[in-house]
């Protein structure tokens, strides 16, 4: 099965709240799960850990702190347990975040055992830019793969995100308060081994001083694990 783009099932803002629950989703049992949390916080590991309502496990892939314009946390969680009625919950410390933004996406077709392949640096646009392109992980392990471009952005009024080239399937979500965040999350899938980049626009007027901060996380298709596991089955005496 090749690495496929399923949904958003997912999204938020919330500002000075302990902990902060999704709206009731439906995953299928088998796929992956993948969740981008942006915050204002200058520091990483900011939320100490995802809950999920049906009992699935969440891990943290990265952590990286990109200033005031945005750390990025991302985090995937095979699919035990599927059907209706799955949420997220989460906490995140407030003595140093005072908003944060989530998304979560689904995938199908990859490793679930082991799905986190390459994951680049978070890097920052210069001020006021209105586009960005994230830094190059290194080559990926396999051909078949499923790239994530994951953005932050400080700012109090609505942002609209445009998808970079090659790029789809976008999520987004933030607030306008004095304490707003805004973040954004695209997919494409690979068919060759090779570095990877993301790329993103948002509308412009935010500040001179204002940046767009984003890192890149690729998942591995299940098809070279499942290949693998034929081979040595094919030695097995």
């Amino acid at each position: 099965m090749v690495a496929a783009f399923v949904a958003t099932r997912a999204s938020g803002f919330s500002a000075d709240v302990g902990t902060v629950t999704s709206a009731a989703f439906t995953p299928t049992a088998g796929n992956l799960l993948v969740c981008a949390l942006i915050c204002d916080a200058g520091q990483v590991n900011y939320v100490t850990g995802i809950t999920s309502a049906k009992g699935n496990t969440w891990t943290r892939a990265t952590s990286q702190n990109g200033g005031t314009v945005g750390n990025i946390d991302v985090w995937t969680c095979p699919v035990g347990s599927g059907g209706s009625g799955e949420t997220i919950s989460f906490g995140y410390n407030q003595s140093a975040a005072t908003s944060v933004v989530y998304i979560v996406q689904e995938c199908s077709g990859v490793d679930l055992a082991s799905p986190v392949d390459k994951i680049s640096t978070i890097n920052n646009s210069a001020n006021n830019a209105t586009t960005h392109t994230t830094a190059a992980t290194a080559a990926t392990a396999q051909a078949d793969e499923i790239v994530f471009g994951v953005f932050g952005h400080d700012a109090t009024s609505s942002r609209t995100w445009t998808l970079g080239s090659g790029f789809t399937n976008l999520g987004n979500a933030g607030g306008t308060t004095s304490s707003a965040m805004w973040g954004a999350m695209e997919s494409k899938v690979v068919a060759a081994t090779g570095t990877q980049q993301a790329a993103i626009s948002v509308n412009s007027g935010v500040g001179a001083s204002i940046q767009i901060s984003g890192l890149v996380v690729t998942i591995k298709g299940a098809t070279a694990a499942a290949s693998s596991g034929a081979f040595f089955q094919f030695l097995r005496p």
